[in-house]
């Protein structure tokens, strides 16, 4: 689902509803979200996505990244920020980035 920005410093919130807490995500159903969420946005016409990292361990971060390395083959975007509530998250994720590269 779309919506505006609201007072946040966007156009739009392109909301993926996930089942479960955080702590019990399914990493498959992580990574067909977030391509979802990346081929939502670029079929509207949107170049820039940011995107929430899950802390919810390392199988789901690989998931994460794996969805921007897909998306990125098929039809980049020219921006994804990917946020991480704390310093491990944002580590994680890029170990996940290196170790792919």
């Amino acid at each position: 689902m779309l919506t505006t920005g609201g007072r946040l410093r966007c156009k739009y919130v392109i909301h993926a509803p996930m089942d479960g807490r955080s702590d019990s995500l399914v990493p498959e159903i992580v990574k067909l979200s977030t391509l979802a969420v990346f081929r939502f946005a670029a079929g509207r016409g949107l170049w820039s996505v940011t995107i929430p990292a899950l802390p919810s361990g390392e199988a789901t971060t690989r998931q994460l990244v794996g969805a921007l390395e897909t998306f990125n083959e098929e039809n980049g975007l020219e921006e994804v920020f990917i946020i991480g509530q704390n310093g491990e998250i944002v580590s994680a994720i890029k170990k996940e980035i290196r170790r792919d590269s």
